[in-house]
This record gives C-alpha cells, sequence and structure tokens, in this order.
C-alpha cells in the first residue's frame, strides 16, 4: 500500500515542477513580456554588475531546477513499479 500512495505523490509532485518550471521560464525568458526583455535598463541603473549577474545565474539555476527536478521525479516512477512488483510477501507470516 505505500508504493501507490508514494507513485500518486512523485506524480503530483513532477506536475509541481512543471507548473513552476512553466511559469517561471515564462515570466523570466518570455521574448514578448518577460522580465529580462522588459526590465533590463531598469535592471542596469538599479544594479551594479554583481548583483546582475547574481540575479541572472539565480534564475537560470532555478529554471534549471524546476526542470530537473520533474524529470527526476517522473523517472523514479518506474524505478519505484519495478520495486513494487519484485517485492515479494513473505510466505507463512
Amino acid at each position: 500500500m505505500k508504493f501507490p500512495i508514494l507513485i500518486i505523490m512523485m506524480v503530483i509532485l513532477a506536475a509541481v515542477f512543471h507548473m513552476l518550471f512553466i511559469m517561471f521560464d515564462n515570466i523570466y525568458y518570455n521574448d514578448q513580456n518577460g522580465i529580462f526583455k522588459l526590465l533590463p535598463d531598469a535592471m542596469n541603473e538599479s544594479m551594479d554588475a554583481s548583483h546582475r549577474a547574481t540575479v541572472n545565474n539565480q534564475s537560470k539555476m532555478f529554471r534549471d531546477a524546476f526542470g530537473i527536478g520533474r524529470v527526476a521525479c517522473l523517472a523514479l516512477i518506474p524505478a519505484v513499479v519495478a520495486i513494487q512488483l519484485l517485492d515479494k510477501p513473505k510466505q507463512g507470516q
């Protein structure tokens, strides 16, 4: 019973990571109305070079983390199913 619950939780977690990845990618990197398209002048005026680099690196890191998180959750689901199928019940107890 613990494996189906784990599988459901992983699917839900993968869906959350997928939504976060799409929202984060759309908000920051959309070519028409993304933040890095609309606000480069404000960033240049309000931040020095080190802060601009930090913001850029952190946004890329979060985007990659959400993408890797969803792929990892989806990749672990078949492994959990295989473990459940190979788990033999104890005989005689």
